[in-house]
């Protein structure tokens, strides 16, 4: 009888595990995506529908070249791409399930039009007693890639943090750009705003590549043990240990002090430019920095030293200091 050899079993790697939990992750959605063509009806919005069409079909171009871009990746790099939209899954869904945001407050997804065209991944709503609701658009930042080519800098084209900080500050402060979502539906309980945002103040968040790992891997644990309708009572009692790290998870902090630091900034810089937008947008910071501040103030018992090396969160620090000289410290 011929001898039989069986490989043995492929070891999945750290990449491969993180990979398969963040499609967990993006496997357990809840929230409807944004649909641009249901703002043709008459609450706040009321776009008319051939000029939905004429959006779509921009974002239908840029998809291509961000198709082909991506085409002339290796596989596993183009598999990352499932960790960053995991990350922003956390954020819209799964941190809100944890109050990282405070009890009355959300995020919400954007549409392929505002992620495409406007550079904005989320919204984030805050509600005050007695207060309209604070919004804050959000670009999410999950990888450390150094700027583009010198040539792609002078096309707008440099999607670095360092890049997008630049381009949020040319949406502040120079008439000819916009800051806007235009297509917009809060899931807020109470807030049935549906249509454009104009004048939203918008920031950088983000963490590392490795921090962001480390997040998937717990959310993803979270996830699989949630789905499991079985579960003993040894698995209950890890889900509740799970659950209970997520919400005391240190990047909630490191989140809000990296909106701070931006909106510090902003409000040095509005002052220094002046002009119409700028006194429009400086009173708006304004206004955001004392609500931003009793959020970092109710997590004060959330440690984030372990994070304070991360190198996105530096980064707008270091960008934050060079622009307007402020200095975030944890």
């Amino acid at each position: 009888m011929p001898y039989e050899f069986t490989a043995p079993a492929k070891k999945e790697t750290q990449l491969e595990k993180v990979i398969g939990n963040a499609e967990l992750i993006l496997g357990s959605q809840k929230k409807e995506p944004i649909d641009e063509y249901s703002f043709t009806d008459e609450t706040q919005a009321g776009y008319r529908r051939t000029d939905i069409a004429a959006d779509m079909k921009e974002v239908a171009r840029l998809k291509k070249i961000f198709a082909d871009q991506a085409s002339q990746l290796p596989p596993e790099i183009r598999e990352r791409r499932k960790i960053s939209d995991a990350v922003e899954v956390i954020l819209t869904e799964k941190a809100e399930e944890m109050h990282w945001f405070g009890e009355n407050a959300a995020v919400d997804k954007t549409g392929p039009y505002d992620d495409f065209c406007n550079h904005i991944d989320s919204v984030l709503t805050i509600s005050m007693p007695g207060e309209n609701a604070h919004r804050i658009a959000l670009a999410i930042d999950v990888s450390m890639r150094a700027s583009l080519s010198e040539e792609a800098k002078k096309n707008g084209k440099d999607n670095s943090v360092q890049g997008k900080i630049a381009r949020n500050i040319l949406k502040v402060t120079d008439p000819q750009r916009r800051a806007e979502v235009k297509y917009f539906k809060s899931s807020l309980p109470g807030d049935n705003y549906k249509g454009k945002l104009t004048g939203i103040v918008p920031v950088v968040v983000g963490l590392e590549g490795e921090n962001a790992q480390k997040l998937i891997t717990l959310f993803g644990e979270i996830t699989a043990l949630q789905k499991n309708t079985t579960r003993t009572a040894a698995e209950e009692e890890t889900l509740r240990r799970k659950i209970q790290e997520a919400r005391d998870h240190p990047c909630q902090a490191i989140f809000f002090l990296e909106i701070r630091a931006q909106l510090k900034m902003y409000s040095i810089i509005l002052k220094k430019e002046g002009g119409i937008k700028g006194q429009f947008f400086a009173a708006e910071v304004d206004q955001l920095i004392p609500v931003i501040d009793s959020i970092i103030a109710a997590k004060k018992d959330i440690s984030c030293k372990n994070l304070k090396n991360d190198k996105v969160f530096n980064v707008i620090r270091e960008v934050v200091k060079a622009k307007s000289g402020y200095s975030e410290e944890i």
